[in-house]
């Protein structure tokens, strides 16, 4: 059975390999040359560099290398490349202790129920990821939530939850969006609770971190802020951990959660609200839109006054009923993501090319025609099926999509702040990687156990040839040698922003 730490393993070389380079493939191992050679058998490898393993990595004396011995060394490696000097290790260490540890448990509560679930629905497919993403270093830590609020507020755990309400007077609220967006809010808060206060959802253990803080207590003794409590329909946590789905309501939140979920601590920033208020508007002049492929919107963002300096942020997004399924599930999630696959009852290199037909030429457009940078990450990326395969894609979170600089859309709005502008050949790298590298590369190495890769990419190439996508993506794509991917394990290492993360070919 493949534990935990194996699977962290599985992430670190890989990160390795994608970041660094170096290593001597021999057969069915790899040779890692740190400051000690660590030998890596390799039960297979893709065109581009996933390896999957089987079993820890071993010295040449033969001993195993845990995980956290594994990422001493690649941290070391790569300082010694990269000349750099850091006083974080302890933290990133941290991480990835995180990490492992609620592995254990999500492994453990998958083999308690005796099989993975089924991914009939969205929520079930959303709650599924047993490893989430394979190319970064700790993809599962979750600092801050105890145990306890791991099995209630983590998606793997199939939980869900009602949430907590604080209220301030309307004046005093901070909210951007659309008006109509904002009565179907106040619509629904009117079936459990009566206020005329603008009313702010706030994730259950956010509210109970603030709520022992003095900053809140004071607000509520001084009348600022009114808190409801916990109330109202239960939420379901999505893949993202954060985000909440409420289906009857056709309704996601994001919520702030300062919990550092894999590299970060998750608020809503102000700032970010009203960029995505922004984005949310410059998406009416959208070109690539139709019956097939759907940008979710934002409508409304709610917080409460920034002077009190509490982290209440939420982010509205449009639902999509309980149909389609999250592509990290089919795709994202090693063995688990296979065996799911392996259940399609059509076949699966026909639905393989409906699905890259459905999603890169509108991406491409969207870039290429309109300067719009989306994120087609497998966590942003809903898949809705009829019995011929995909039908209709959903593409998600406005907060990271970006506008190209001199682009048709950008010189629509005069409200961009510079985190929402990207030049070109950093939106291409960045829109690459998403839709290319971590999405549709990571379908092919989990189709490829029922179709070989050059098949599937030789489909890639043809879809990105046809007519309806614009010449110059097609031209670039076909003339780069190289894709780009973003480089996880570095970021995380020095704590980067993300938005200065920096690529590798």
């Amino acid at each position: 059975m493949l534990t935990a730490d194996i699977y962290a393993c599985e992430n670190l070389v890989n990160c390795y390999l994608r970041e660094v380079g170096f290593g001597d493939f021999e057969g069915d191992d790899l040779n890692l040359p740190l400051s000690e050679t660590i030998l890596v058998r390799v039960l297979r490898r893709t065109g581009l560099g996933d390896v999957r393993l089987t079993e820890l990595p071993r010295r040449e004396n033969g001993k195993s290398v845990t995980a956290l011995e594994l990422a001493d060394l690649i941290s070391q490696k790569i300082q010694g490349i990269e000349g750099l000097r850091h006083g974080r290790h302890s933290d990133w260490r941290e991480n990835l202790e995180s990490s492992i540890s609620v592995t254990e448990k999500i492994l453990a509560e998958r083999e308690s129920i005796g099989a993975e679930f089924a991914i009939e629905n969205l929520i079930a497919s959303e709650q599924s990821l047993t490893l989430g993403h394979r190319f970064h270093p700790s993809p599962k830590s979750r600092i801050g939530f105890s145990a306890e609020d791991l099995e209630r507020y983590s998606p793997e755990f199939k939980t869900r939850f009602r949430l907590h309400y604080f209220s301030v007077r309307p004046e005093d609220a901070f909210m951007v969006g659309e008006p109509s967006a904002l009565a179907r809010w106040q619509s629904r808060l009117g079936e459990f609770l009566e206020t005329e206060r603008m009313v702010v959802p706030v994730h259950p253990w956010q509210a109970r971190s603030a709520l022992g803080s003095s900053k809140l207590r004071s607000a509520i003794d001084e009348g600022l802020v009114e808190d409801h409590g916990v109330c109202g329909p239960e939420f379901s946590p999505t893949a993202s951990v954060r985000t909440l789905y409420q289906p009857e309501w056709d309704l996601f939140i994001k919520t702030s959660l300062d919990v550092r979920i894999t590299n970060c601590y998750r608020p809503n920033l102000q700032t970010e609200m009203t960029a995505v208020a922004v984005m949310n508007e410059t998406l009416r002049e959208n070109s690539v839109e139709s019956s097939t492929f759907e940008i979710l919107r934002e409508r409304l963002c709610l917080d409460l006054p920034a002077r009190l300096d509490i982290r209440f942020g939420a982010i509205f997004r449009e639902g999509v009923g309980v149909g389609p399924l999250l592509a990290a599930s089919l795709f994202g999630d090693r063995e688990f993501s296979e065996a799911r696959l392996r259940a399609l009852t059509v076949d699966p290199v026909d639905w393989f090319r409906r699905y890259c037909a459905l999603l890169i030429p509108p991406v491409l457009r969207a870039f290429w025609d309109d300067g719009l940078m989306l994120e087609p990450h497998l966590q942003n990326v809903l898949i809705e099926s009829n019995p011929e395969g995909p039908a209709k894609i959903f593409v998600r979170d406005l907060d990271n999509a970006k506008l190209v600089r001199g682009s048709r859309l950008e010189r629509t709005q005069s409200q961009m702040n510079r985190e929402m502008i990207f030049d070109q050949e950093t939106g291409w790298r960045r829109l690459t990687y998403c839709l290319f590298v971590n999405n549709i590369a990571e379908a092919i190495s989990s189709f490829s156990s029922v179709a070989s890769e050059r098949e599937l990419w030789s489909i890639v190439g043809e879809i990105v040839q046809q007519p309806n996508v614009p010449a110059a993506a097609s031209h670039r794509l076909l003339s780069d040698e190289n894709f780009w991917a973003k480089k996880n394990f570095f970021t995380r290492l020095v704590r980067e922003d993300d938005l200065k993360a920096p690529f590798a070919p």
